[in-house]
């Protein structure tokens, strides 16, 4: 994951990858960071973090720790 302010907003990225590389969920949101509180950016995360899930990232994940 990588967070960044700009031009008074905050943005996160994140992704998740297959263990091989070849399989790839990204996400990303962005909020007024003049505004941001520290809940609102707790809410920035949770956001992305359920849209990586709501693509599948549950399945990589859980997949790299099978194959352990």
């Amino acid at each position: 994951a990588c967070a960044r302010v700009g031009e008074s907003r905050l943005r996160l990225d994140a992704v998740v990858l297959g263990e091989d590389g070849s399989s790839r969920i990204a996400a990303a949101d962005t909020i007024a960071f003049d505004a941001t509180s520290k809940e609102e950016a707790v809410a920035l995360g949770q956001s992305v973090a359920q849209s990586l899930l709501d693509d599948g990232a549950a399945d990589l994940i859980s997949a790299s720790r099978d194959s352990d």
